[in-house]
C-alpha cells in the first residue's frame, strides 16, 4: 500500500510545493469566489455570467470560455488555438512604464478600475480595444469586484494545507462498526508511510501531516479549507458522493483501495484511482474464466446491497459479452447461512460461483462445500 500512496501523494504534493511560492495569508471569502468566476465562469447560482465572443458579440455561458481556459491555472498565460494569451498576473499587470504588445499597442499600467472595463468591455487602460478573441463578460458589480480581488493575487495565492514547513493531507475513514477495522488499518498504514517520508526529509523541506475524519464530517472536513488532498479515502458504497464533495471543493482525492470507483463521463478533474474497483474485477474474472471454460454457468453469490448489485450486473453483462448464459443471482440478507447457501448451489449445479462478501465468509461456504463432499470453484474478485 505504501507504494500506492507514494505514486498518488507525493506526485501531488510535489507539484503543488513546487510550483507555487504560496503567500502569508490564504484566501479572503471574496477571493474564494474571484477565483471560481476566474477558473470556473460561475458565480452565485441566482447571478448567472455570460460572455459575448467574436466581433459579432455572440453571448455564451461564461464557464464555456473561463479565463483559466486560456490565461491558465496561474494566469501567466498559454497558446490557445493558435493565440498566444498573456501573462496576466498583478505583478505583470501593474508594471509602472506601461505596456507594449507585439502588434504595436501601448497603454500604461493597469489598476482595478481600468481591469474592470477590460473584463467587462474590453478596452486596455489607454482605451484601445483588445482583440476579439478575447470575450467581454457581463456580470454583476459583486462577482465583478470578486474576480479583481482574485486577480491581484493570481499566481501567488496558498494552496489550501500547504505552509512554508508543512503540506496536510486529509482522509476518510469509518470508525465504527465491522468497516472500523478496516478504516484504523488504513489509518495506521497512511500514518506509517508519512513517517518514512518526513524521516528523509519531507516533500522539499515540508513535513506531511495527516488529519482524519469519518464519512459523516467529510464535508466539514472539505470545506475547512485547511487540506491539501485526501489519501485513501474509504467511502465504501458511497464513492459518487465523495466524487461530488471533492470536485465541488477542488480537493484531490488518491483512492488506492476504492471498491466502487466513480470516473464519470468524462472523468473527474479531482479523483485519482489507482486500482481498478470491485466491478471491473469481476469482469477480469468472466474474461479469465471464459478463455478456459466453455459457456460456463455461473451463480452470483452476493450480500444484497445497491453496491454489490452494481458488481452482480457488471458480471451479467460480462456474461453475454463472452457468449455465456445469463448468471443465477443468489442474494442474502445479514449472515450468510453456509449450509443452506450450499444446499441451494448443489442445486443449481453451477460451474463456478462469484462470490460477493466478507472474506469469512467465503471460508465458510467453502469448507461447507468441502465436507459435503463438492469440490465447488469460488471466485473472489
Amino acid at each position: 500500500m505504501s507504494l500506492l500512496l507514494g505514486a498518488g501523494v507525493l506526485a501531488l504534493a510535489a507539484f503543488i510545493v513546487s510550483a507555487a511560492p504560496g503567500r502569508a495569508a490564504p484566501l479572503t471569502e471574496a477571493e474564494r469566489r474571484g477565483r471560481a468566476i476566474y477558473l470556473k465562469g460561475q458565480g452565485a447560482p441566482a447571478r448567472p455570467i455570460s460572455a459575448l465572443v467574436g466581433a459579432a458579440g455572440t453571448e455564451i455561458p461564461a464557464s464555456a470560455v473561463p479565463c483559466a481556459g486560456c490565461h491558465g491555472y496561474d494566469g501567466r498565460g498559454r497558446e490557445e488555438g493558435g493565440v498566444a494569451a498573456p501573462d496576466i498576473t498583478w505583478d505583470e499587470l501593474t508594471k509602472p512604464y506601461g505596456h507594449q504588445h507585439p502588434t504595436g499597442r501601448r497603454h500604461p499600467p493597469y489598476t482595478g478600475e481600468t481591469l474592470a472595463r477590460t473584463i467587462l468591455h474590453g478596452l486596455d487602460p489607454a482605451g484601445g480595444r483588445l482583440a476579439a478573441v478575447m470575450p467581454r463578460y457581463r456580470m454583476a458589480p459583486e462577482d465583478l469586484a470578486d474576480l479583481v480581488a482574485y486577480l491581484r493575487v493570481l499566481g501567488r495565492d496558498d494552496e489550501a494545507g500547504v505552509t512554508a514547513s508543512t503540506v496536510r493531507l486529509g482522509t476518510i475513514l469509518p470508525a465504527s462498526g465491522v468497516p472500523g477495522a478496516l478504516g484504523r488499518a488504513v489509518e495506521g498504514a497512511v500514518r506509517a508511510y508519512l513517517e518514512e517520508v518526513n524521516a528523509s526529509g519531507g516533500v522539499y523541506g515540508r513535513r506531511l501531516e495527516v488529519v482524519v475524519e469519518d464519512p459523516a464530517r467529510a464535508p466539514r472536513l472539505l470545506e475547512s479549507g485547511d487540506v491539501f488532498a485526501l489519501v485513501a479515502p474509504l467511502f465504501a458504497g458511497d464513492e459518487a458522493r465523495l466524487a461530488s464533495l471533492v470536485e465541488r471543493h477542488e480537493v484531490p482525492a488518491v483512492g488506492p483501495l476504492t471498491a466502487f470507483p466513480r470516473p464519470g463521463s468524462p472523468p473527474g478533474r479531482y479523483v485519482f484511482y489507482v486500482l481498478p474497483g470491485v466491478a471491473e474485477q469481476a469482469r477480469a474474472l468472466v474474461r479469465f474464466g471464459a478463455d478456459r471454460l466453455p459457456k460456463a454457468r455461473l451463480t452470483v453469490v452476493y450480500l444484497d446491497r445497491p453496491w454489490l448489485r452494481e458488481v452482480v450486473e457488471a458480471v451479467e453483462a460480462e456474461c453475454r459479452a463472452v457468449g455465456w448464459p445469463p448468471p443465477v443471482r443468489a442474494g442474502y440478507q445479514g449472515a450468510l447461512d453456509p449450509p443452506a447457501a450450499v444446499e441451494a448451489l448443489r442445486a443449481q449445479a453451477p460451474d463456478a460461483a462469484v462470490f460477493l462478501g466478507a472474506g469469512e465468509e467465503a471460508r465458510a461456504l467453502l469448507e461447507q462445500a468441502w465436507r459435503t463432499g463438492w469440490n465447488l470453484r469460488i471466485w473472489l474478485p
